[in-house]
């Protein structure tokens, strides 16, 4: 056990800093996070249905709002069916 006295002042904690290379690795890996779970709500709110009707047409690069539902079912998401 460490030795203890009154009259000796305790020795202030020793600051440790991690290494730059880890501190870049730890920024990079949460830049990723970040980017992941920004890219995972922006999709998700792109998937909800319009709120002015129509349907979204998935054209590769995004969606796009057909107001009239009128485009080829299989490529339309959240398009009603027309019997």
């Amino acid at each position: 056990m460490a030795s203890f006295s009154i009259d000796k002042p305790p020795r202030p904690a020793r600051k440790h800093r991690a290494p730059w290379y880890k501190r870049i690795l730890r920024s990079a890996f949460l830049a990723i996070i970040v980017a992941f779970a920004l890219t995972i709500s922006i999709q998700a709110a792109l998937a909800v249905p319009p709120t002015f009707g129509g349907c979204y047409i998935s054209t590769g690069h995004g969606l796009v709002q057909d107001i009239d539902c009128d485009r080829i079912p299989d490529f339309a998401d959240n398009c009603p069916v027309v019997p």
